[in-house]
């Protein structure tokens, strides 16, 4: 074999592995599902939980965590300005 040939094949058994590793990152990756659809209000707020709340300048800000049906935890920050 050649200098020039082991180079080939060096660099397409490389190229090959990359590729193979990258396909297994990519299916792996996490999904990012929307919100699921909530049909009565009192599931609505069952879901919700206030987990802290506090105050910032002209703002009142709430910690809420939402359990959803797979049993997953989502925080989000709900803030509402404080009228003066």
């Amino acid at each position: 074999m050649k200098y020039l040939q082991y180079t080939l094949v060096l660099l397409t058994g490389s190229c090959l592995a990359v590729l193979y590793f990258m396909v297994f990152a990519i299916l792996k990756q996490p999904s990012i599902s929307p919100e699921p659809p909530i049909s009565t209000n009192a599931e609505k707020h069952r879901n919700f939980e206030v987990v802290d709340t506090y105050s910032y300048e002209n703002r009142t800000c709430s910690v809420i965590r939402y359990t959803t049906p797979s049993t997953n935890c989502v925080y989000f920050l709900d803030c509402k300005e404080v009228k003066k």
